[in-house]
């Protein structure tokens, strides 16, 4: 009798000993499974980030976000840049004629990059160039950005483009001033017609215009006296 119960005692352990090493076991797969899920974790947000920074191109446009941009306009002196939004109608009408745009620039002499960049996704880019609607054009002229406002077609748009790539364009002075209560008195006084807009830096919108005054000399007493 005393035999037997060692025996079944004997036989408890080792059952008991052979269950500690299957969870041992168990524990150690689910360590090595877990590290192996967080290494393809890791070579898939090590491969997103190459896919940021590799410029590839759809149809003849460039395309180009936060990470690359500022790398591909080093050393280009025009490039044709449309900031868009994928939900914005107008863009997806317009696609087509943009890439009708790419390939009549890629045939200039020399060959005008044309590229575009989806600003809900760069916003820092568009942030930086002041994008608020789309599409919005900008001529990237060395490194600077030109405004586009003419017409939406290819024969203006192409035109235009053509004309700042020109080797001695220069962009035209600029037509605002800004006035602070230092410069206010000397400028104001030698003009003769001055149109003054006064703002606010936290309008909602700055196309909103907060007041104008038309200073001239019949009806204002700012103008010198000639």
């Amino acid at each position: 009798m005393k035999k037997l119960v060692l025996l079944l005692l004997v036989l408890l352990g080792v059952a008991h000993f052979a269950t500690l090493s299957r969870c041992e076991d168990d524990v150690t797969e689910e360590k090595q499974e877990a590290d192996e899920e967080d290494s393809d974790d890791d070579e898939e947000e090590e491969e997103d980030d190459e896919d940021d920074t590799e410029v590839k191109e759809e149809n003849g446009v460039t395309v180009l976000n936060n990470k690359n941009f500022d790398t591909f306009m080093e050393g280009k002196d025009t490039v044709l840049v449309e900031f868009y939004a994928p939900w914005c109608g107008h863009c997806k009408q317009f696609a087509s004629e943009y890439e009708k745009i790419a390939q009549a620039l890629k045939e200039n002499d020399p060959p005008i990059h044309v590229a575009k960049v989806d600003a809900t996704v760069a916003n820092e880019i568009a942030t930086k160039f002041e994008v608020s609607g789309y599409p919005t054009f900008k001529i990237m002229k060395n490194g600077e950005a030109v405004d586009y406002d003419g017409e939406r077609t290819e024969k203006a748009i192409v035109g235009r483009v053509k004309e700042v790539a020109q080797p001695d364009w220069k962009p035209p002075p600029e037509a605002t001033l800004v006035l602070t209560k230092d410069n206010f008195d000397e400028i104001v006084n030698n003009a003769d017609i001055i149109l003054v807009e006064f703002y606010a830096p936290w309008s909602v919108s700055r196309q909103s215009l907060i007041k104008y005054k038309l200073f001239n000399a019949t009806v204002v007493n700012f103008v010198s006296q000639k």
